[in-house]
């Protein structure tokens, strides 16, 4: 009897420990909440949006920026900052902003999902799906505004979020995506699988990355490129900023030079295919 009572212990022990170590996680909403009252009350320009995703009906913050000389009518651009930051974010993110409004581009920052400050950042790697679902609602807000054409742009962990989302939903909606310091993080449970995500990409991708980067980026450049061009229908791109670090602090007109250009001639190929299909229609 004492060995059945046991035993039964030991078994339900064991489903507890079980039941905590696999327990899905949680975000911190009020974090969230905080973050964009705090961005809407210092906003300098744009407009805050709370968009709503997953099945309770949470709200996230987004900041909706227009052009300083009017409004673009068709396309605009996504921006995914990196793991625990925000909409604004001062590395890159924010001086993105301030680019595209100067010139000519609306975007749409996104706040993706923030764990409580006591989770261990492995536990980011489980954050995927709820942050595929934020991209996926960013793009239908875009839609439902009347813009055609939408661009991604994603900094470190968020980059690869956003290849995660492209493979998953087969681009669903995005017309090109930029990666600035793709990152996959080891200690990530689960870890992104980079390599596999470009290899499946087949809308334009531009990666791009510091001279002075983390060590982890630096050294897979060329296994990224390998992998990227095992899909046939690959069309990617690969730029080293020079001089800069992860930040792109000292850096950020190159950076923003790079991506611009890039657009624009992802523009152009868009335009001159639309061109040449008309051709054969007419034909």
């Amino acid at each position: 009897m004492w060995y059945s009572n046991l035993t039964s212990v030991a078994c339900l022990l064991w489903l507890i420990l079980f039941t905590s170590a696999h327990a899905a996680v949680v975000f911190d909403h009020a974090r969230e909440r905080l973050i964009g009252d705090r961005l809407q009350r210092d906003l300098a320009y744009g407009d805050m949006v709370w968009l709503e995703a997953g099945e309770e009906g949470e709200t996230f913050p987004a900041l909706m920026t227009y052009p300083r000389f009017g409004k673009e009518e068709h396309r605009a651009v996504i921006l995914v900052h990196g793991m625990g930051g925000h909409p604004d974010w001062p590395d890159v993110i924010s001086p993105l902003r301030a680019f595209m409004y100067e010139n000519g581009y609306p975007t749409l920052s996104l706040q993706m999902p923030i764990l409580s400050q006591t989770t261990p950042p492995a536990d980011y790697g489980e954050t995927i799906p709820a942050a595929i679902q934020r991209i996926g609602r960013g793009i239908l807000f875009l839609k439902e505004n009347g813009y055609t054409g939408v661009y991604i742009v994603g900094y470190g962990f968020g980059a690869a979020t956003v290849a995660a989302y492209i493979t998953d939903k087969d681009s669903s909606g995005v017309n090109a995506f930029v990666a600035i310091s793709i990152l996959a993080q080891k200690f990530l449970n689960p870890r992104p699988d980079i390599y596999r995500y470009l290899q499946s990409i087949s809308i334009p991708v531009l990666d791009i990355f510091a001279e002075y980067d983390l060590k982890s980026i630096v050294e897979t450049a060329s296994a990224r490129r390998k992998a990227a061009g095992k899909n046939k229908s690959s069309r990617y791109s690969q730029i080293e900023v020079t001089g800069a670090r992860q930040s792109y602090s000292k850096s950020t007109d190159r950076l923003t030079a790079y991506i611009a250009d890039w657009l624009r001639s992802v523009e152009f190929a868009a335009r001159l295919n639309q061109v040449e299909s008309g051709k054969r229609t007419t034909e």
